[in-house]
């Protein structure tokens, strides 16, 4: 009996053993998972528990800049390419740095698509100590040229709680899966016009993240190459950058401005932004540079809605689809030297898909309109697509193809109905970076005038999106619709009257 007790004793002791020594391998870890949901989170708030809020990053550059230049060892780029980790409590490092690992996603200058490791992890704490700033260099450094995104998934460890009871204790490990890495511009340069320039007006500079001033509202000085000074109040409504004048004097047509712009505080970066920006200024109602101007929403400005989801286009197989490119509204403004136009909606064409404008003046008052001649028939069938539509009825056509950024424009002659069509495609206007939902065009009022369109001339206009397949040439999309008086089943072939376009008096 006593052996039998002695035995049961060895037994307990080596359980005890057996125990100790998980508890010495996985300490407190071990612990924390076999405490109740409500223990854990208890736990949670006491050690804090690191969390990133934002399915997006984006950092201090534009699409298409050269990020490879930015070292993580320089303290000038060093906190300003940073994602801020959030530990609710005070933390610190168990370690000079912390392990772990970030994969990153990404196409290199190749055009091949990539993943590079990257497990030298670096980084500062907050000023509290509640927050960690992650060194995302590594990252930014990958991207340039036409690569300005990744994708990036990150593990990283090391830290311990620094306060309280719990001080010492380990914290849960950062995880994050699929962190999109995105440019927070899309352009550092920008043209703006100087029309209705007053200390009131404001100059917009578009982000693709939401941001605020990390001190609120402030002054900065910019220069022109002559070192004049032009001071603007910065604000922003967390989509957009403001620039007010401060300064009653509107700058001269083209004059450029050197300025920085500072305490850019992006979602999620934790540490503020500084970047050098150039603004040219125009004395023209909108510039052409594929941004939607303020004044595009004037009174001044007709537009023509057209509803979503009324594209189709004939495939190789013979059935018609629907694109993914859909107009959804086209609008027309003029001041003393352009006309211009403007398109709205999901824009996206491939290579061969182009945009075409046709403008008809009135031909109500011409004898042969009335007489119903043939050469001024305001109604005209075309197989549409075609760039040869220039020399049918139209008084000016274009084309314009986004992806090779190709345009063509014609105008007729004011005295003939005939085919007289001129080229005029070097005059014409187009953005360079156009969008995938805002593209703006300006056509010389001098060479509309040849057509015999000038101030005070009524004219009809029409927007097309030319879908360029296997199977041919297609008008996917028309605005407004009532413009195409008829159009056939696969789109091929449609007929304008364009006494039901968009009707806009030359000012």
């Amino acid at each position: 009996m006593k052996e039998r007790a002695i035995k049961k004793i060895f037994k307990m002791i080596k359980l005890s053993l057996f125990a100790l020594s998980i508890f010495l391998l996985s300490g407190c870890e071990f612990l924390q998972g076999t405490l109740s949901s409500a223990q854990q989170e208890k736990l949670k708030k006491a050690t804090g528990s690191p969390v990133y809020d934002y399915k997006v990053w984006y950092y201090n550059g534009m699409s298409g800049e050269d990020m490879s230049q930015i070292s993580s060892g320089a303290s000038e780029n060093y906190s300003e390419q940073t994602l801020c980790i959030n530990f609710g409590q005070k933390v610190a490092l168990s370690a000079v740095a912390p392990s772990g690992k970030m994969i990153v996603n990404y196409t290199d200058s190749d055009g091949i698509a990539s993943s590079k490791t990257i497990t030298s992890l670096k980084g500062h704490f907050s000023s509290d100590y509640t927050s960690f700033y992650l060194d995302m260099s590594p990252v930014t450094k990958l991207l340039g040229g036409s690569t300005f995104s990744a994708t990036v998934d990150i593990k990283m460890s090391g830290f311990v709680c620094a306060e309280g009871e719990q001080d010492g204790r380990p914290v849960n490990a950062f995880e994050f899966s699929s962190l999109q890495v995105r440019p927070l511009y899309d352009s550092i340069s920008y043209d703006y016009s100087t029309v209705g320039f007053s200390k009131a007006s404001k100059f917009k500079i578009p982000l693709k993240g939401k941001i605020s001033l990390k001190d609120g509202n402030y002054k900065i000085t910019g220069k022109d190459s002559l070192s004049n000074e032009y001071k603007f109040n910065v604000s922003t409504d967390g989509n957009n950058l403001f620039l007010s004048p401060d300064f009653t004097e509107k700058p001269a047509n083209l004059t450029n401005i050197k300025l920085k712009i500072s305490n850019i505080l992006a979602e999620g970066s934790g540490t503020s932004y500084s970047k050098d920006f150039s603004l040219t200024f125009m004395d023209h109602l909108i510039v052409i540079d594929g941004l939607e101007d303020s004044n595009w929403t004037s009174d001044s400005v007709i537009a023509a809605e057209d509803k979503e989801g009324d594209t189709a286009a004939l495939g190789a197989d013979g059935v018609i689809y629907n694109t993914d490119c859909d107009i959804t509204k086209f609008a027309v403004a003029n001041d003393d030297d352009y006309l211009y136009l403007a398109i709205y909606g999901s824009l996206a064409s491939s290579w061969g898909d182009g945009f075409g404008f046709m403008i008809s003046k009135d031909h109500s008052s011409d004898a042969a309109y009335t007489s119903g001649k043939e050469k001024f028939a305001i109604a005209d069938t075309v197989g549409y697509g075609r760039e040869s539509l220039a020399h049918g009825k139209a008084d000016f056509y274009m084309y314009h193809k986004p992806q090779d950024g190709s345009i063509g424009a014609w105008v007729e002659a004011a005295d003939s109905g005939e085919n007289t069509a001129r080229e005029i495609s070097t005059s014409v206007l187009a953005a360079k970076n156009s969008s995938g939902t805002f593209m703006e065009y300006a056509i010389p009022l001098t060479e509309l005038a040849s057509a015999g369109i000038s101030a005070g001339a009524t004219v009809y206009l029409a927007g097309i999106f030319s879908a360029h397949w296997d199977a041919g040439i297609f008008a996917a999309d028309i605005i407004p619709d009532s413009a195409a008086a008829t159009l056939n089943e696969s789109h091929s072939s449609v007929t304008f009257n364009f006494q039901n376009a968009l009707k806009y008096t030359i000012k």
